[in-house]
């Protein structure tokens, strides 16, 4: 999934991307994308709406693969929103 989500996020023109997941599979992106110490709540909300950064691929060192970042900014109950 994250590199699926990079390599669509590299595409020319994408500025803003919604994806619809499953919320196992959105449970290991937040892991594989949150910041250090970030607490994953022990279950995601229905329709959870996760927020995230992205930083573009830096050039790394000759052989090594390209690094891109999603950045876990907010997880939204709408359940709570109102």
């Amino acid at each position: 999934m994250v590199d699926t989500l990079t390599n669509i996020m590299g595409s020319e023109g994408i500025e803003t991307l919604l994806a619809v997941s499953h919320g196992s599979a959105s449970r290991q992106f937040i892991k594989a994308a949150a910041p250090e110490g970030f607490e994953l709540p022990a279950k995601l909300p229905n329709c959870a709406i996760m927020i995230f950064d992205f930083d573009e691929a830096k050039p790394q060192a000759e052989g090594e693969p390209m690094q891109c970042k999603f950045t876990l900014q907010q997880i939204v109950d709408p359940q709570q929103s109102h």
